[in-house]
């Protein structure tokens, strides 16, 4: 696990550059044992940091690049975190509800519409005498297939946001398992 950057004055700018990484891994000389070992690695090269919306902030913060830091005062850092956590929900549905469904759980005779209007699209490559409304009426008959199945979405105020802005997103993809 990576704890911080090393950081060090570049020789060229003067200005604080990546040089490797300090991480923590498990003692494998002793497996029966909690212990960890500290190791550092170097580079010549880069860094590339990708700790996700929360780690990175922190790994920056430990490294000295953050409001205040010691290395780099960057203010904003650790501040605006946003992450993307998904959950999937599955369900049955019934024979009702089949009989009541819009195009988007079965493709009925979607498929003959879907490659007529690929077919035009290719078509028009290389093609300047082509309108918007002409590409706008052929992308319109894409259908379902055509469309990354989205049908719904909300920006909603949770009970913690800060001012009246939301700051959740809700975004609804429905798919057939």
């Amino acid at each position: 696990t990576v704890s911080r950057v090393i950081m060090d004055n570049s020789v060229v700018t003067g200005k604080p550059r990546a040089v490797g990484v300090e991480f923590f891994s498990c003692n494998q000389s002793k497996p029966s044992q909690s212990a960890t070992v500290s190791s550092v690695v170097k580079t010549t090269r880069e860094v590339i940091l990708s700790a996700g919306a929360i780690m990175t902030p922190q790994l920056l913060a430990n490294s000295g690049i953050s409001e205040g830091g010691k290395v780099k005062d960057l203010p904003g850092v650790g501040k605006n975190l946003q992450d993307h956590p998904a959950v999937a929900i599955a369900f049955r549905i019934t024979p009702k509800m089949a009989e009541r469904a819009t195009s988007i759980y079965s493709f009925g005779g979607e498929m003959e519409d879907y490659t007529l209007a690929v077919d035009l699209i290719k078509g028009f490559e290389g093609n300047k005498n082509v309108s918007s409304s002409q590409i706008k009426n052929v992308y319109s008959h894409l259908g379902t297939i055509g469309t990354s199945g989205f049908s719904a979405g909300a920006f909603l105020r949770s009970p913690w946001a800060v001012g009246p802005s939301p700051d959740l997103q809700l975004t609804v993809f429905p798919r057939v398992v």
